[in-house]
């Protein structure tokens, strides 16, 4: 009578460890590329969401007024004057409130020299004879050396009389 060697074979071999390991690493590799990406990309919406924000923020503060709590929307026709030059201008209103910009800081400031907006890359105003202000602002925000940039533009009637 013959006897059969019943031995079982436990483990793994050599090669479908190396398997197994290759198809890990690819795992881990997509994992790490996809985590990557993703955090490039929230720091790129994160500036450019910041430069959205800083426009925004500055085209209110000249309109309904800033820490003066004086914006452009309460100026008149008669008490509004408009001076701008290349890389400057200057809007007064209302006798003692104004707004400044000058491409060589950056800035917009207003008559207490509170800044307005920081990282404007442009700014232009303009003024329609008895009816209002054109204001057109650019601010950049740079993120992994990339750099966004956010036009907004709005006019400001003036107030009637």
């Amino acid at each position: 009578m013959k006897t059969q060697n019943k031995t079982k074979r436990t483990g793994m071999t050599l090669v479908e460890l190396m398997i197994a390991q290759v198809i890990f690493l690819l795992g881990v590799t997509g994992a790490i590329s996809a985590f990557m990406y993703a955090n490039r990309t929230y720091h790129y919406a994160q500036a450019d969401l910041q430069a959205t924000r800083q426009a925004g923020n500055a085209l209110g503060s000249m309109v309904y007024g800033s820490d003066s709590g004086v914006g452009l929307r309460e100026a008149s026709a008669a008490g509004t004057q408009v001076w701008d030059s290349d890389g400057w201008w200057v809007v007064t209103f209302n006798s003692n409130h104004w707004f400044y910009y000058t491409e060589e800081t950056r800035q917009i400031r207003d008559n207490n020299w509170t800044l307005i907006c920081d990282n404007v890359v442009t700014s232009f105003v303009s003024q329609q004879a008895g009816k209002g202000i054109n204001i057109d602002i650019s601010v950049l925000e740079t993120a992994g050396g990339m750099d966004f940039v956010k036009r907004m533009e709005t006019f400001v009637q003036y107030r009637n009389q």
